[in-house]
């Protein structure tokens, strides 16, 4: 264990070199304290263990109870909530998991005591997300959720419990969606956003021809265009990696024209118009009412097979390619899949029937 430049406050590094914090004192009973405060990855850093010890210090000579190990009768979940939000404030995807805690996990645990959430409690809130119409991959992401504020309260000893799950907690998981438009589906949407809506119509026309993630397709700018080969750099948010793909004719035209007519620069982003970049947001609650008219009228809102959302866009680039007698190993190159079992998805479209071809191996 190392010192750092603040009095008692200490560090190891782990096995994945990650900074794990600690500090030391002497308790009201003169006896030497270490404590564990967390991890430099999950935003705790020296300055906050230094302001902690210095609290500690101050209340143990003063006499008081220490806030952080005031009975958890006290105290609401909504308590614990906020000294983890406060933490990770810096991180990037801070103002989404707020959003989504204070629609979703604050109306029913929020206002709790923390002694009182325990298992069957966790069970009743799991109960909760299935009524209201969550997907289980959704579910499961919430209920991590909750774990992670009182581990994290319980690291820095604002929580003295055990923390609460759901004994052997299993949820089946399968969100893959297998609708993609048909090339007369894909005519009408097309058709329905050119009179509506030119930003959506402009995102969908670079998905459908591309098959690139939404966030990568918003993230286009025209400086990616390269047009002496007839090529695109896109970047892959989930890989963290930037790939090239092809602009077919159609789309190559379509660009030139655009570009020209809207008079964009190099730096300029290709959706916005502009040298700023629109939210995801915004271009998904512009397409998806659209989508929804053409296509999910009659659907059940928990139908996420055959629901057809804006991800469904990539879907179809990827089908109508197979359909079409393009090579999966192809196709897995051209969505940027990692590995090939993630595009096999799309065999079955493949024209040539597997049973037939072994039918005529020796003929």
């Amino acid at each position: 264990m190392e010192s750092t430049e603040q009095a008692g406050v200490y560090f190891r590094l782990n096995k994945n070199n990650d900074k794990i914090y600690y500090i030391k004192y002497l308790d009201e009973n003169k006896k030497q304290k270490l404590v564990k405060v967390g991890n430099h990855t999950a935003g705790i850093r020296i300055a906050y263990c230094s302001n902690l010890r210095n609290d500690i210090l101050s209340k143990i000579r003063l006499g008081e109870n220490l806030p952080f190990l005031a009975k958890n009768k006290t105290l609401k979940f909504n308590d614990l909530a906020e000294t983890y939000y406060e933490n990770i404030k810096l991180q990037s995807g801070y103002k989404a998991m707020l959003g989504k805690y204070n629609k979703v996990i604050k109306p029913f645990l929020g206002h709790k005591s923390v002694n009182s959430i325990n298992e069957s409690e966790l069970k009743n809130f799991v109960k909760y997300l299935n009524e209201k119409g969550y997907a289980n991959k959704t579910i499961m992401l919430y209920y991590s959720q909750v774990k992670t504020i009182f581990n994290y309260n319980k690291s820095i000893l604002k929580f003295k419990g055990e923390v609460p799950h759901i004994h052997k907690f299993k949820i089946s998981i399968d969100n893959t969606r297998e609708s993609y438009l048909s090339k007369n589906e894909v005519n009408d949407l097309l058709l329905l956003l050119s009179k509506n809506d030119s930003i959506a119509y402009v995102f969908t026309v670079l998905s459908l021809n591309l098959g690139a993630r939404a966030e990568s397709i918003n993230n286009l700018k025209v400086g990616d265009i390269n047009f002496s080969d007839n090529t695109i750099k896109i970047y892959d948010f989930k890989r963290k990696m930037t790939y090239t793909n092809y602009l077919n004719k159609f789309l190559l035209d379509f660009l030139i024209e655009y570009i020209k007519d809207n008079e964009l620069s190099r730096t300029m982003f290709i959706i916005s118009k502009s040298i700023t970049k629109m939210s995801y947001s915004t271009i998904r609650h512009k397409l998806v009412p659209h989508l929804n008219e053409l296509f999910n009228k009659d659907l059940d809102i928990n139908d996420r097979k055959k629901r057809v959302v804006v991800h469904t866009l990539r879907h179809t680039f990827a089908s109508n390619l197979v359909i079409n007698g393009v090579s999966i190993y192809v196709v897995q190159k051209l969505l940027n899949h990692s590995d090939i079992k993630m595009t096999l998805r799309y065999a079955k479209l493949e024209p040539e029937n597997f049973i037939n071809s072994v039918d005529k191996l020796y003929m």
